[in-house]
């Protein structure tokens, strides 16, 4: 008997460890983050508005439980403001189908400020992925590539020609901005890739992260400053 109210006090005990230890979750640093739009973005000044295709390896930032959405991507835009195409990766809470935890490849594009979404399969944490947007036969026909796999939908757009860019992009400061940028390259005339003629930083509202240019086809975005940026 005395065994046995032992071993009821210890389960007990057990029990009662586990109650406390089950809702152990990581603190929510990011109640403390300054939440907003946040972006860098790299520009091929070399062919401004004159490219038709746009190209770049991105590392997949590893990365867990990413509450606020993230994204990596090249774009090739007429206007930012209101007509682009967009394809890279993204993670964060709305990813769908995917968890949110599993990074993804994605199509973004936006006609006259109408904006639209194709998200496809996940990728690797730690790995580098190359994503291409084009029109080669300039005929509006925007078509998309990862590692040279053509994915999601063909966009019938309204534009055929504009400025390649860059974007590392965040919806708050302590997430990480962290970007590596290489191969880049875009197109112009018949749209062979050739490597950006004069890549510059376009612009970076993040106050935690810069834009660090290594060459024409390379560029990172890291903290704390380690270049000029903009």
């Amino acid at each position: 008997m005395k065994d046995f109210l032992l071993g009821i006090v210890l389960s007990l005990l057990v029990v009662s460890i586990t109650v406390v230890f089950l809702p152990n979750v990581p603190a929510e640093a990011h109640d403390n983050c300054t939440h907003s739009a946040y972006s860098i973005l790299g520009k091929d000044l070399g062919r401004e508005n004159d490219t038709k295709g746009n190209a770049g390896t991105m590392l997949v930032n590893d990365v867990q439980n990413v509450p606020h959405q993230t994204t990596r991507a090249v774009l090739v835009a007429n206007d930012l403001a209101s007509n682009f195409v967009e394809v890279g990766w993204r993670l964060g809470p709305d990813n769908l189908p995917s968890s949110e935890n599993d990074p993804e490849s994605f199509i973004a594009w936006e006609i006259n400020n109408a904006y639209s979404l194709s998200q496809g399969v996940d990728v690797t944490r730690g790995s580098n992925q190359r994503y291409r947007a084009q029109d080669s036969n300039s005929n509006t026909l925007w078509t998309f590539y990862r590692n040279d796999v053509n994915f999601g939908p063909t966009v019938d757009h309204n534009f055929t020609i504009g400025s390649s860019f860059t974007l590392s992009e965040t919806n708050a400061t302590c997430d990480t901005a962290y970007a590596e940028f290489s191969n880049l390259r875009d197109c112009t005339g018949a749209c062979t890739f050739v490597q950006y003629a004069d890549l510059r930083c376009r612009s970076d509202n993040n106050p935690v992260y810069f834009f660090d240019k290594i060459s024409d086809g390379q560029h990172k975005v890291r903290s704390p400053q380690s270049s000029d940026g903009c």
